[in-house]
């Protein structure tokens, strides 16, 4: 802050104080939650965002190469053609409120971890497949979950298999072709079918026929510097960059786009069983717990509630049960949580040995298992980031692959990276 110009003694003392709680003023006029704990920067977003115009895309198929050893190649950049245009909606967040449960400073439930059952000397084969990230923007691959049949099958974030696992959803920012994909298993026959530069999370609704997800829109993209004057003098501030995102929904029939009713810091969509709903990390609308929530958007009449009313909650994701998983941050590192969809039950899957190394290892990004029995996740407990599986309920928890991964480099930023998916 810059103060110009000369006054009396007296005027400079009365000045001070108005300075004081103009200044605030202006803090809280900055908007937005209180800040997460800074984690490493995934990548440089581009500087300018062009006017928004969605497009459905194709782009050509593009071989599957199957990594042996060491760093995987990149896949070649798709050069997609244009095939149908749609109009960026507005948007109007309109927050409904509903009482709901909180995480304490404790972190909630019960501090200590759930009751784990002995593990069994041969727990039950693991089956389907999961299609991981390596970094935000890094390789794509896909490997059965009895550790067989590795394959790379593009680059990009955030991938989400269909329902069926016969599909999977990403996002690329690479120019000159950002946006939301969607592609067949193996990788082939990439599409485009949403077209925007800055957009997180794409999650499938459980007929299939839909794709929710984050995307900037509004808000303050730079940093600004706001100046005024009191009593002849200048006094000038510098407001955070404070970004809008907020959901929005791909009908994959016709390549539509619609604009959801959204708190203006909207991010990791997941469906309801039924469909009928999202539950997503917004903004808590209760003045005495500023900051964010997991909250519930009905997509029938826009309505939303919150789920779990804390900040520190992230990236909810919803099994067919209708638990929900989620990323919390514990004081100074990351750990796992499921709770009900109407907040009851809310229940810390891991945890740590109180001597363990401060601080202390994370555990996050959890996917369900299609039948709802287990939960694969990231953790570098081992000193190196590595997929864990455990049961439902916390028991049970071992490398899901063992070390074979390692010379992957898998890494988790903390910006709610959507890193794990497991399907049929």
């Amino acid at each position: 802050m810059f103060l110009h110009g000369r006054k009396s003694n007296t005027h400079l003392i009365t000045l001070w104080g108005l300075l004081a709680g103009v200044a605030l003023a202006l803090a809280a006029c900055g908007g937005g939650p209180p800040p997460v704990p800074t984690p490493r920067p995934l990548q440089t977003k581009p500087p300018t965002r062009t006017p928004f115009v969605a497009q459905a895309q194709t782009q050509p198929v593009a071989p599957t190469p199957t990594p042996t050893s060491g760093a995987a190649q990149e896949p070649p950049s798709p050069t997609p053609s244009p095939t149908a245009a749609r109009a960026t909606p507005t948007t109007t967040p309109t927050p409904t409120t509903a009482p709901a449960a909180s995480v304490s400073a404790g972190a909630g439930g019960s501090d200590a971890p759930a009751a784990s059952p002995t593990p069994t000397p041969t727990p039950d084969a693991l089956t389907g497949k999961i299609i991981f990230q390596v970094a935000p923007g890094g390789p794509l691959y896909t490997i059965r979950a009895d550790g067989s049949d590795l394959r790379m099958v593009g680059v990009g974030m955030d991938p989400a298999w269909s329902p069926d696992g016969r599909r999977f959803a990403y996002v690329d920012w690479r120019k000159p072709a950002p946006g939301v994909y969607i592609a067949n298993a193996d990788g082939s026959n990439a599409v485009r079918v949403f077209e925007d530069d800055l957009v997180r999370q794409p999650a499938w609704s459980p007929d299939g026929g839909r794709l929710a997800f984050t995307w900037q829109n509004g808000g303050r993209l730079h940093e600004e510097e706001q100046c005024f004057s009191l009593f002849g003098f200048s006094f000038c501030t510098i407001l955070p960059a404070d970004p809008y995102w907020q959901l929005g929904m791909v009908n994959l029939a016709d390549g539509t786009f619609q604009g959801l009713p959204s708190d203006a810091h909207s991010f990791s969509p997941s469906w309801t069983p039924d469909g009928a709903a999202l539950i997503y990390r917004g903004d808590n609308p209760d003045p005495d717990r500023p900051g964010g929530a997991l909250r519930r958007l009905t997509l029938a009449d826009g309505a939303q509630t919150t789920v779990l009313g804390d900040h520190y909650a992230h990236d909810p994701q919803v099994c067919a049960n209708g638990m929900v998983a989620f990323t919390y941050w514990q004081h100074d590192h990351w750990e796992i949580y499921t709770v009900a969809l109407d907040g009851s039950n809310l229940r810390r899957l891991t945890t740590h040995s109180p001597l363990a190394l401060d601080p202390p290892p994370n555990n996050a990004a959890p996917a369900w298992s299609p039948d709802c029995r287990r939960i694969a996740f990231l953790s570098d407990r081992d000193g190196v980031w590595r997929i864990y599986v455990m049961d439902a309920d916390g028991g049970n928890q071992r490398p899901m692959f063992g070390d074979a991964l390692d010379n992957l480099g898998l890494t988790y930023t903390g910006y709610d990276d959507r890193v794990i998916s497991w399907a049929p």
